[in-house]
Formats: structure tokens, C-alpha cells, sequence
């Protein structure tokens, strides 16, 4: 059995889209649900365990049953704060391009970023769109209007751990780039301090050191003088 979330219903036909807990998308008919459950106690956004498996067109998912909510938020009140890669807050939202005309909901914005943008992270994004939050262009943040937020309560709790998982990946990448990167600069630092003590030693080897008092010299026939002495 495999934990998800209803993403996607269209009640009329029957059937629906349902998101596993590994981010995979699940078809649904209503003929696959568990003993007792009936299609109208389906609904976005709620909670389900079912049995996965390869269909003829893709992804299925079968005997789907409700379950308890795992969500740590029980109300839109619990959920502003900060997390990982979003900041959510509540407020009022107007936007004459979208018919919102003092909307009550949540707003996620980017934490750390330049006029709190909305980071482009495709996953973050994708979920947003699932909750039918909309975005505004102008500000680059997310809405979600407070009536969808009771159906969308485990998909925000999700959304939540997946953006610090996010976040965390961001600094490991920035401690391994940071760690490659100074191993380089050593590396680098060796060899060019080495090319100056191999080219100090050749230096030394012919005799052209500025300090030592012999010069050593290449005759046109081949042979190395020394201090006035024939050496080879």
C-alpha cells in the first residue's frame, strides 16, 4: 500500500488524479475504490492509501481508502511562518486582473530572496498550481484563497517538507562546490610552487644561481666549463 494525496477529480466522468508520496501521478476510477467507500467521499485534497500498479496507460491506483490526516496544520492559522526555501503569510490579497478584491488567504514568497521572488523550483511551483494557487507576476509570489486552503491542508504540510528538503540540498551543493573549491586552489597552489622549485633546482643544477660564484657555461662543441674547468 502507498500513502498520496487527491490532486485532480472530475466528478462527472467518474474518474481522477491521485499524487504518491515519491511524487508519481496515479489514475483513479471510481470503480477502484475499497469496499464502502463511495466517489462522493472523494475529494481534493484528502488523504488516501491505495494499491499501486502499471496499467494499460500509465500509472493506476486501486483499492484507494481514506486515511487519517498526518498534517501538522489543522487551520489556516497554523500554517504562516518560515520554511526552507518559502516564507507563508496570511493577509488580504487584491489583484483587479484576477477578481480578487481584498481575498483572505496565504501568500508564499521566497525567504532570502530579492524582494522575497518566489524561487524557480519547478517541484514547489508544480504543487502550487495543484492547489489552484495563482501567481502574481507583478510581485512574484503565490495566493491561495482561504477557502481552498481546509481541501489542500496535507498538500501545504508536503509542500513545506519538500521546500526544506530543498533548501538543505541547496547547502550541501554549497559546501561540496566550497570544499572542491578550496582542494582546487591548494592543488593549484602546489604545482605553481613546485614549478618554482623545479625551475630554482635546474637553475642551481647549471650553475646560473645569482649568488653562486661560478658560472657555468656551454662550449659550441658540447662541453660544460666550470670556474675555467672542463668538466664534461
Amino acid at each position: 500500500m502507498e500513502k498520496g494525496v487527491v490532486v485532480n477529480l472530475v466528478a462527472e466522468k467518474g474518474f481522477g488524479f491521485i499524487r504518491g508520496s515519491q511524487g508519481a501521478q496515479y489514475f483513479v476510477h471510481k470503480s477502484m475504490l475499497s469496499e464502502g467507500l463511495g466517489w462522493a467521499d472523494l475529494t481534493v485534497g484528502r488523504a488516501v492509501e491505495f494499491t499501486p500498479r502499471q496499467g494499460r496507460k500509465g500509472l493506476e491506483a486501486t483499492e484507494v481508502k481514506l486515511v487519517e490526516s498526518e498534517s501538522p496544520f489543522k487551520s489556516i492559522d497554523d500554517i504562516p511562518g518560515d520554511y526552507g526555501l518559502m516564507s507563508i503569510v496570511r493577509g488580504e490579497y487584491t489583484n483587479p486582473d484576477k477578481n480578487f478584491e481584498n481575498c483572505d488567504g496565504l501568500a508564499f514568497c521566497g525567504l532570502g530572496t530579492i524582494g522575497g521572488r518566489f524561487p524557480n523550483n519547478p517541484i514547489l511551483i508544480s504543487m502550487l498550481r495543484e492547489m489552484r494557487a495563482v501567481f502574481d507576476r507583478e510581485n512574484k509570489f503565490w495566493f491561495l484563497r482561504a477557502d481552498l486552503v481546509p481541501s489542500n491542508l496535507d498538500r501545504i504540510a508536503e509542500l513545506v517538507v519538500t521546500s526544506k528538503r530543498e533548501r538543505r540540498n541547496q547547502i550541501i551543493l554549497k559546501c561540496v562546490m566550497g570544499v572542491l573549491g578550496t582542494i582546487f586552489a591548494i592543488a593549484a597552489g602546489a604545482i605553481i610552487i613546485g614549478c618554482f622549485v623545479l625551475l630554482a633546482a635546474l637553475v642551481g643544477a647549471g650553475g646560473g644561481s645569482l649568488s653562486s660564484p661560478f658560472r657555468g657555461k656551454i662550449s659550441r662543441t658540447g662541453n660544460v666549463w666550470v670556474g675555467g674547468n672542463r668538466i664534461t
